[in-house]
């Protein structure tokens, strides 16, 4: 594979991962609104990093999977610079960037998921839930990631 077109591959990468992390990390990741239909009671409920410090691990456990993934890209970057960053076989890495980024996909699917049942369980209307920035910037990193990641296994593979 020719040298520019690995280095663009490895920096979208980066910046998909990065983004999605960081915007893990700093934006909610979804809520519901709920009304007392006997009172004058109503409000919201989010999920967030900012939200528990619980959450905060959570949301940063999930998010440095993604930032491994950046990390991983970095890697490559350096080394078409003859930099040398990490010692590791670059294959394995992307395998690992791979796994990770199902791991962070699925991870917020299953949130969302569970979002909603948590709302079912709550009498929300489907309309009162929402999914926010956190949720798609996870996803979108990480699906993106995945996708360029495995699109350059594939050309790899092709090539030998």
């Amino acid at each position: 594979m020719e040298k520019g077109t690995k280095r663009l591959y490895f920096i979208f990468t980066l910046i998909f991962s990065l983004a999605g992390g960081i915007l893990l990390l700093i934006t909610d990741f979804g809520g519901y609104y709920w009304y007392s239909y006997n009172g004058p009671s109503y409000g919201w409920v989010y999920i967030s990093a900012g939200a528990s410090v619980g959450g905060w691990f959570g949301f940063f456990a999930v998010a440095s999977l993604l930032f491994f993934c950046s990390i991983v890209s970095l890697n490559v970057i350096l080394r078409l610079e003859d930099i040398e960053f990490m010692k590791i076989n670059e294959e394995q890495l992307i395998k690992w960037g791979i796994i990770f980024g199902y791991i962070v996909g699925t991870i917020c699917i299953l949130g969302a998921i569970i979002l909603v049942i948590v709302a079912n369980t709550q009498d929300v209307a489907w309309v009162d839930v929402w999914l926010d920035v956190g949720f798609f910037g996870g996803l979108i990193g990480s699906g993106i990631t995945v996708f360029l990641f495995k699109f350059y296994q594939y050309k790899l593979q092709k090539e030998k």
